[in-house]
């Protein structure tokens, strides 16, 4: 550890606090749990919790909103299957040095099966997948009251976002229509529609026979999304008209466009 490091308690949680000033995040510190433990009915699993620098200075105790990442492995370092980063310790560096009042809290949340966690329904065979609910109401009913219970949050829908990409862009958009009164907005990053709507992915069979406007995804959230209560969806296909794939990579556009959706999500606030 360097003189910056130490590790405490939090809750019962053995938290790690760290900056990485020296490694270019500078607009915030870092407290990391390794081991996240809720019960034996859940495995541990590490969670990244960025508060704002002037967090732990600040006299009047100001509250902040919080965005919850999915992937959380990629949040900030590279991971993930491109390894590659959001790098949203830059993009908040940016933000601030515009306007200082803008500061949030991030929850990075690691994965333990993104395949099983993330998707809504077993479209593969021999896969793990289809476990999103269970995984919506873990980060709803154990996560996020950690964090309002332990941390200066602004806890209501309109301070609460959840965001994601490929995968994890999908759980986000599940995770904002299961939970519209948790979550108000949702940035979903070439999020994995297809996933359940046509095992010939990018094939032109999908865009035959498969519809997402009439697909079980969306018709599960129908009543959802045509109300006044709807959360608000930031969403970025990432599709490549050449290929018809899903752009699982974090691209360069993509990147760009996660940035342009993070400062209009912080905007809100």
């Amino acid at each position: 550890m360097t003189k910056n490091e130490h590790d405490f308690q939090i809750d019962g949680q053995t938290c790690h606090f760290h900056d990485e000033s020296q490694n270019g995040i500078s607009s915030g510190h870092f407290h990391t749990y390794d081991h996240f433990y809720v019960s034996e009915h859940y495995p541990s699993r590490k969670i990244h919790v960025f508060i704002p620098i002037d967090y732990l200075t600040n006299i009047q105790q100001k509250r902040y909103p919080v965005i919850y990442m999915n992937d959380g492995q990629a949040t900030f370092w590279n991971g993930g299957l491109g390894n590659k980063s959001w790098n949203v310790g830059g993009i908040l560096s940016k933000i601030y040095e515009k306007d200082p009042s803008k500061q949030v809290i991030v929850v990075a949340i690691h994965p333990i099966d993104r395949d099983r966690e993330y998707t809504h329904v077993n479209w593969m065979w021999q896969q793990s997948f289809g476990e999103v609910h269970d995984y919506n109401d873990y980060v709803v009913n154990h996560i996020k009251s950690f964090i309002d219970r332990n941390y200066r949050t602004l806890s209501t829908s309109k301070y609460t976002v959840i965001a994601g990409s490929s995968h994890g862009g999908l759980a986000s958009f599940h995770m904002a229509l299961s939970h519209p009164t948790i979550f108000g907005i949702a940035i979903c990053m070439s999020p994995s529609f297809w996933a359940g709507l046509d095992w010939l992915i990018g094939s032109s069979l999908t865009n035959l026979f498969c519809s997402l406007e009439t697909s079980d995804l969306i018709q599960k959230y129908d009543h959802i999304l045509r109300s006044n209560n709807a959360p608000l969806l930031y969403i970025d296909w990432g599709l490549s008209r050449d290929w018809h794939v899903h752009n699982f990579i974090v691209g360069k556009k993509n990147y760009q466009n996660f940035c342009i959706n993070m400062q209009l999500v912080i905007a809100v606030f």
